[in-house]
């Protein structure tokens, strides 16, 4: 699972700290299947084909996590003494300015959790799937 967390501490402030940590977070609306996920292929030829795990396609990690709703996220803690630390999603324009969106109900956290718990049909048939030919993948 690719995470990412950087600490620095302020030049001139040294009871200010800023820590960026990257996640994966789900939409909260995509329900893949595995219809969906292969686009009717059968899922045995993908794994013995390797793309799963060797990557034979070009960018099809990000493909794959489009399909499933899953994106890389960034965020800024800020930690001051004595305040509340305050955490904000980075998101990147369009005219690759960044803007810094506070955490609220309308900018919230759906974590991978969410989506084994929303999917759990989905998952069981993927580790049925691997389990069919786990020869390869052992």
């Amino acid at each position: 699972m690719p995470t990412l967390e950087i600490v620095a501490q302020i030049p001139g402030k040294p009871n200010k700290t800023i820590i960026l940590v990257g996640s994966l977070e789900w939409d909260g609306h995509t329900f893949p299947n595995a219809d969906s996920i292969f686009n009717k292929d059968n899922p045995l030829d993908l794994f013995y084909k390797q793309k799963l795990y060797f990557k034979e396609k070009e960018l099809y990690e990000l493909q794959m996590m489009h399909k499933h709703g899953i994106e890389y996220s960034l965020f800024e803690i800020t930690i001051e003494q004595n305040t509340q630390p305050v955490i904000k999603r980075l998101e990147l324009e369009e005219d690759d300015t960044i803007s810094l969106l506070p955490i609220t109900d309308e900018v919230g956290l759906i974590s991978l959790r969410d989506f084994f718990i929303h999917n759990r049909g989905y998952i069981e048939e993927l580790c049925y799937i691997g389990g069919s030919c786990f020869h390869f993948v052992s």
